[in-house]
């Protein structure tokens, strides 16, 4: 069974589960630390027009199967 969940921030999914999804030839815009640091450095906020909400989706063991 799958499930899904919203978060809050890219912070909230850990950077080798997130990026272990990503292709070699995936754009570099789709890393976990490019993403995190859109929010850290305050380009990726509210104030900015975009809230981030990460969407992932958990396999039947816990393991992140997809994200956007």
């Amino acid at each position: 069974m799958l499930t899904q969940a919203s978060l809050s921030s890219f912070h909230d999914v850990a950077e080798s589960d997130w990026d272990a999804l990503l292709r070699p030839d995936d754009s570099p815009f789709l890393d976990h630390r490019f993403l995190c640091g859109l929010e850290q450095f305050g380009c990726a906020t509210p104030e900015t027009g975009w809230d981030p909400r990460p969407v992932v989706v958990k396999d039947a063991q816990g393991k992140i199967v997809g994200a956007a």
